[in-house]
């Protein structure tokens, strides 16, 4: 059986004072199973964006995000599909998801245009095809919280 994780078990196993005895913890996000890709139906796995980017692979939701990959050529984007809560943060978004590119750059930076039209574009899908975020996301804001952003 699992225990609820409380403040003391936490800083408890933190210090290993009693991690033997102490009952086994769970902080991790719940993983979904299958990779959301009916979000972009018709476009799948393999199919040609603008500008050259393919869509490349979907992960299933975890720690509070679905990530996508796009390719073109030698170029890789990774994008966190997330939950959108209040005004959107991300590149592209849908009234429930923020597709937020997370390349290590300063989000002040512009983004490739071809990239840019491409998500919105998977935007505009997944807006059509989900009325509400998928079970098991979570904002942007609240994965940094949670995760930290050097984590994500």
């Amino acid at each position: 059986m699992t225990e609820k994780p409380t403040r003391r078990l936490f800083i408890q196993c933190l210090l290993g004072l009693t991690v033997a005895s102490a009952p086994k913890l769970s902080f991790a996000m719940p993983r979904t199973e299958d990779a959301p890709w009916w979000l972009f139906a018709p476009a799948r796995q393999g199919s040609a964006l603008a500008g050259g980017w393919q869509l490349d692979h979907l992960a299933p939701v975890e720690r509070g995000a679905a990530v996508l990959t796009l390719r073109r050529g030698e170029e890789v984007a990774k994008v966190h599909i997330c939950a959108r809560e209040g005004a959107p943060i991300g590149v592209a978004h849908t009234d429930a998801l923020d597709f937020v590119v997370m390349d290590g750059r300063d989000a002040d930076a512009p983004t490739d245009v071809d990239l840019a039209r491409s998500l919105s574009d998977l935007a505009r899908r997944a807006g059509i095809n989900a009325d509400a975020a998928l079970e098991g996301l979570q904002s942007h804001d609240q994965r940094v919280a949670r995760y930290l952003a050097e984590n994500l």
